[in-house]
């Protein structure tokens, strides 16, 4: 039981410890994709030894960069598409539009799925874009409705674009008539080529153009020595005196931007600075909703508002470059979706996460965060 999702030892409500029991399911996965397997040896009130095998090869020399140069795509376009981007994210929705205008494509957006119905009944369109969790009404929902219509409207290619594609989430999508699934954060090769098939047609071509980027070990090498324990507070304390002083860590030039930023062209530039700002707005936000909880952790309302917002910030960080926003966000998101009733040490580590968010957001530290980020998830992991 303890390499099942969501399984931990002791199930009991006065359990001393948090998590959601996903680290031994996603250890056990890695093990295998590796071509190894993974396993326990445990004595009751002994102890237990967790041991994994991976098939690898020794290195000879030092290990470096493979990739000094990587390659990205440009993308083109051989006809004029008119899409419809069903999308509540303004941030999603400018970088979304920007990609497909650069395209030659005509665009038009809804914010949820109850303006997309309206723009269907009015306009054509060739495919529709349609994300899952909006305000009003969601994707699934206005799928439904879309498929019920009379004509060939009812027949519109429809694409989620969604952060939540386990295996049963993408049954439901297609489920209720949408022909594929592009997860969140968008990989663009992927939504084209997506395009091209349920269209039939190959419409997008690319060519590839290199550009170099900063030498860097392939492996992050310690002092082998091992890590020190941190409390949450004392991680907050230092990473944040860090990324003040230190702005190379804040402004990690060794993070590629995502290949649908560099397809957004100019339009990134403005995109990232709403970004950033509605980001620092919906940390606030979060933290607000959380405060909420633990004044009264019933209250429906504030875990509907966290969990959408969760959700919303853990979908954009990969598309930005905000990675370590991503596996903060991922955290508290699957607290929320999975416990609809939170304990008060929920709430507190709901809290902890959220602290650790609005400090991301704050510092604008990108990508992985270098030390600074090393530093907060070790704090984190702490806590946790």
């Amino acid at each position: 039981k303890l390499f099942s999702a969501f399984t931990q030892a002791d199930n009991t409500t006065s359990r001393n410890y948090g998590g959601t029991g996903l680290g031994l399911s996603i250890s056990k996965k890695l093990a295998e994709l590796m071509g190894g397997e993974i396993g326990v040896d445990s004595t009751e009130g002994a102890g237990s030894t967790f041991w994994f095998t991976i098939e690898c090869q020794p290195a000879i020399n030092k290990v470096e960069a493979l990739n000094s140069k990587r390659e990205l795509e440009n993308w083109s376009a051989s006809k004029c598409l008119k899409l419809l981007v069903v999308e509540d994210n303004i941030v999603n929705q400018q970088l979304i539009e920007g990609v497909l205008d650069n395209l030659k494509h005509k665009v038009e957006i809804a914010d949820n799925g109850k303006s997309a119905i309206e723009h269907i009944e009015l306009e054509d369109f060739d495919i529709i874009l349609m994300d899952i969790r909006m305000p009003i009404m969601n994707g699934l929902e206005a799928t439904k409705i879309i498929r019920a219509m009379d004509g060939e409207k009812s027949n519109i290619p429809i694409i989620a674009l969604t952060a939540d594609i386990a295996k049963g989430n993408i049954k439901e999508y297609t489920d209720v008539g949408m022909n594929a699934v592009c997860a969140k954060p968008i990989d663009l090769p992927v939504l084209l080529k997506s395009i091209d098939s349920l269209l039939n047609e190959k419409i997008h071509t690319s060519t590839l153009r290199t550009v170099t980027s900063k030498d860097e070990p392939l492996i992050a090498y310690s002092n082998g020595g091992p890590a020190e324990e941190i409390s949450f507070g004392q991680a907050f304390e230092k990473a944040s005196a860090m990324a003040d002083k230190e702005s190379n860590y804040v402004t990690d030039d060794n993070e590629p931007l995502p290949a649908i930023a560099v397809a957004a062209g100019d339009k990134f530039k403005e995109v990232l600075v709403n970004y950033e700002l509605n980001l620092k707005d919906q940390c606030i936000a979060l933290k607000a909703s959380i405060e909420e909880l633990v004044k009264d952790s019933t209250n429906s309302e504030a875990h509907d508002t966290a969990k959408n917002i969760a959700h919303t910030i853990k979908g954009g960080g990969g598309t930005f470059g905000y990675h370590l926003i991503t596996e903060i966000a991922t955290q508290a998101d699957l607290m929320l979706v999975e416990n609809n009733e939170l304990d008060k040490e929920d709430t507190q580590m709901l809290g902890i996460l959220a602290d650790a968010l609005f400090l991301v957001a704050d510092k604008k530290i990108y990508g992985k965060g270098g030390k600074v980020g090393n530093i907060l998830l070790q704090g984190l992991r702490a806590f946790l």
